[in-house]
């Protein structure tokens, strides 16, 4: 499937009253709360990536926004909320979207602080095993944190940074592991969503889920970061390519 790729700013999305309501129906068959879901979203990130088919329909999407960090690192971009179109899911759609969300995110960093280590990474939340090890599968070896949790002890100094951005309440914030976040999601997914995000939970692939005792149905979280090179995100992106032709 051709897929065509529009950015809009997220102020853009809450003057335009259709475009707003497009994609709540996006969020509508997997979410309790799609309406105040999205509209929180879109006054954190700053940008909207549409993924269109060539009708111009509204197959999916995803947000994002870069912001600034206090060293060790210097920038980071956040992964908001993303959702594709009920009947076009599980076709590979939402992860080709996110990873030219990525790509976009790679490139602007790129262009302003090289090569250099430690200088930015991309990062996100979910409540998800699904999603959680899907990512991971494909950018295991800069992924934090692993399937079993483990991580470098260097996030130990960025993780409050990203709390903070996440007006993240000190009641909420885990004791036994500082990417655990404890009833902070404010919607929860629809109950016949839970089988297939459990799948690989379920599988044994995220023992991390079970030994934290996560529970996505009461709003936990885990903070996920990752660092990969434009060249691995391609490389993403050309399997999916050949996968569709």
């Amino acid at each position: 499937m051709n897929l065509i790729y529009e950015e809009k700013s997220s102020s853009e999305v809450l003057a335009d009253p259709v475009l707003l309501e497009e994609l709540v129906q996006l969020l509508t068959k997997s979410w309790n709360d799609p309406r105040t879901l999205l509209t929180k979203d879109l006054a954190q990130v700053e940008r909207v990536l549409l993924a269109k088919d060539t009708d111009g329909r509204i197959l999916g999407f995803v947000t994002w926004i870069l912001h600034k960090l206090e060293p060790p690192y210097l920038e980071a971009a956040y992964f908001g909320l993303g959702s594709v179109l009920n009947e076009f899911q599980r076709r590979g759609i939402g992860t080709i979207l996110t990873f030219h969300g990525f790509r976009r995110a790679q490139i602007e960093l790129t262009e302003k602080y090289g090569d250099r280590p430690d200088s930015f990474f991309l990062w996100s939340t979910t409540i998800s095993p699904l999603s959680h090890f899907g990512l991971y599968s494909y950018l295991s070896s800069h992924f934090v944190p692993g399937p079993d949790g483990a991580y470098n002890k260097k996030w130990e100094r960025v993780l409050p940074q990203l709390k903070a951005f996440l007006n993240v309440k000190k009641d909420h914030e885990d004791r036994q592991h500082p990417f655990v976040l404890r009833s902070h999601a404010h919607a929860r997914f629809l109950e016949d969503q839970w089988p297939s995000l459990n799948r690989a939970r379920e599988l044994g692939k995220l023992p991390m889920y079970d030994e934290m005792n996560l529970i996505h149905e009461k709003g936990d979280l885990i903070i996920i970061a990752f660092e990969p090179t434009l060249a691995e995100i391609d490389q993403v992106l050309s399997k999916f390519s050949e996968q569709a032709n």
